[in-house]
């Protein structure tokens, strides 16, 4: 396993140490629990666009590509 150093502000260092010792484990296993936990929630959101989660549903419906560039579907609009 790779060593990373990691600069804490006092604050934040007290607190991990408070939960490693409530928790019965390393300061090293909760930096490791808390990025992973990080890291797979930035990937799992950065990974989905809103084509991807409707992807099943792009191209399905039929019609003008884009109503607004057709003169008969803006008639009357704005009156």
């Amino acid at each position: 396993m790779n060593t990373t150093t990691v600069k804490l502000p006092p604050d934040m260092e007290n607190r991990l140490k408070a939960e490693a010792k409530r928790r019965s484990t390393s300061k090293s296993i909760l930096v490791r629990e808390a990025l992973e936990l990080y890291l797979a929630e930035k990937s799992t959101a950065a990974g989905t666009s809103c084509l991807d989660a409707a992807a099943d549903l792009a191209g399905t419906i039929k019609g003008p590509a884009d109503l607004s560039t057709h003169k008969r579907h803006m008639e009357g609009f704005g009156k």
